[in-house]
């Protein structure tokens, strides 16, 4: 959540578990706004099947008012569950930093 307005850079990064490399993999940056009546998307990355590998990173520079605030979206279409490692201080990985 922005506890201010201004513009920020926002990142995030996952790395899922390896499987036999079917489907894809989404990672977004979805925005809710104060102001909007509905929520957007601001940042995209897809990844197709055969990837070596699946590690994803994504990041995006925003303008933002007070209140509104972003997550971080995954999504995979492999037809069945498929986890995010947890590696220390690399996956999952979300953040943002105000830069003016």
């Amino acid at each position: 959540t922005a506890p201010t307005p201004g513009v920020y850079t926002i990142f995030g990064h996952v790395d899922w578990i390896k499987d036999a490399g079917v489907g894809y993999r989404l990672l977004a940056i979805r925005w809710h706004a104060t102001r909007a009546a509905t929520d957007t998307y601001i940042a995209s990355v897809r990844s197709l099947p055969g990837t070596v590998d699946w590690q994803m990173s994504i990041s995006t520079v925003y303008e933002l008012d007070q209140d509104d605030y972003v997550e971080l979206i995954v999504y995979q279409n492999t037809g069945g569950n498929l986890d995010i490692q947890v590696n220390g201080n690399l996956s999952p990985e979300f953040g943002m930093v105000r830069l003016w």
